[in-house]
This record gives C-alpha cells, structure tokens and sequence, in this order.
C-alpha cells in the first residue's frame, strides 16, 4: 500500500465515487498531468482543472488550512457544483472564514442523507457529519437555531423509516437473533453529531420541545450534550 502525505490520503478517501484500488493510477496520472501533487501544483487544478481533479485538488489542498488554501477554495463558495461547494465550505469552516458560514447552515437541511442532491452528485452522509462538529467547535451562537431545525428534520426522517427487522443468523452452526440494519441507523448518528454540537454551543434547552421526543435522542442525545458541554469541546481543535 502507497504512503500518501496525509493532505492526499484525505483528499482519496474522500473522491465521490472512488475505490482505493485506483489510488495509485491516478496519481500517477494527475502527476503527469499536472506536474505534482505539491501545495503549488494543486492551487492551480483548484483554478484550472475540472471534474474529478479539481475535486481532488481543492480536497487535498483545503485539508493543509494554509492561506493558500484559504485564497484558492472561496470562490468556490459559489460554485454550481455541490461538491465543490460542499468541500470548500468543510475546509473554511474548520478556518472559521465567516463568508463559509451561510453554506455550511443550509448544509445542515439541504444535504442531509438521503437527499437526491446529495446521492446524485456521488456524496455520502460521511461528508455531511463533520458539519455540526464544525459549527459546535466554532462558537458561533447563530447556529443554534439551524441545528435544532436540522436535529427536528432528522429525527422526522428517521421516524419515517421502519424499525430494525428481526431475523435470525448462523453463527458457529447455531441460530442467533439478529436485527438488519436500517437506515435509521445513519440518521442516529447524525443526530448525535448534531447534539454534541449544540453541547458545545452550550444550547441548554434545546432538545425540550422537540417532536419526536420519544425516540432515542432522548437518551443517548441527552447524554451526549451533557457530555460536549461538560468537556467544553469547543476549544478542541478540527482535523
């Protein structure tokens, strides 16, 4: 397996649509035709390129934090592709760059998984979960009332799912009751996501009110708010 500077496994990991078999292909091939996969050379796919190297270029560059990421990923603020627009607000958020802000808000609704958006431009919920953390480790009271609308849409969502299928399994030639997994699954994760920044935030209060109350939020949310406020996790650092 290939040891990639950190900024590159990154940016691999998190190509939409890409399997890690054709790591080593591309940048071999992005290597030839950009001349490297240096801070410099990526700055100018991040301007000139297109598809899926532009995506990679301003994945790995806006992973460094330098100002030279800052300079090259806000235009893309603006940019008609959600995933150009996605990763760039990810990165200058966790720079806190103000103008990031409005983007990763309207994130938090509109891109929450399974949006069609969202799935059609090859994005999974594993890119959207990092946005509440950002916003709780940022500090920035305004995005209290957003995360508790996000929090309310989610818990709608996942009621609307059906609950785990009970099944058995073979293990070891011995039957073993089970559950399949569901999509709620990926909705509870969220939530957590999304409770532990409103503990950071220090939002006390927010869950009170909240539709939808008697799912599981309101235990393991509940801890998991007590836990963010009581760690003051909004000193911590994002990487």
């Amino acid at each position: 397996m290939e040891q990639w500077p950190h900024c590159i496994a990154y940016a691999l990991d998190k190509l939409p649509s890409h399997f890690s078999g054709e790591d080593a292909e591309f940048i071999q091939r992005f290597v030839r035709q950009w001349g490297g996969i240096d801070p410099d050379n990526l700055a100018r796919v991040v301007r000139n390129g297109e598809g899926k190297d532009r995506i990679f270029g301003l994945l790995a560059l806006g992973y460094t934090g330098t100002p030279q990421a800052h300079a090259s990923l806000m235009p893309l603020l603006e940019s008609d592709n959600p995933v150009e627009q996605l990763a760039s607000a990810l990165d200058l958020g966790k720079m806190r760059e103000p103008r990031a802000l409005p983007t990763l808000l309207s994130i938090l609704t509109e891109f929450q998984p399974p949006e069609s958006t969202a799935v059609d431009a090859g994005l999974n919920h594993e890119w959207l979960y990092p946005v509440p953390r950002i916003l709780g480790r940022w500090g920035e009271p305004s995005s209290v009332p957003p995360l508790r609308r996000a929090l309310q849409k989610a818990v709608q969502a996942e009621l609307a799912i059906p609950g785990p299928v009970p099944e058995e399994r073979l293990v070891a030639g011995k039957r073993i009751a089970a559950q399949r997994h569901t999509r709620r699954d990926e909705w509870n994760a969220f939530q957590d996501e999304i409770v532990y920044a409103l503990g950071g935030l220090a939002a006390f209060g927010a869950l009170t009110g909240l539709a939808g109350a008697e799912t599981p939020i309101s235990t393991s949310g509940v801890s998991t708010l007590l836990w963010a406020i009581y760690t003051g996790d909004t000193r911590s650092q994002v990487c």
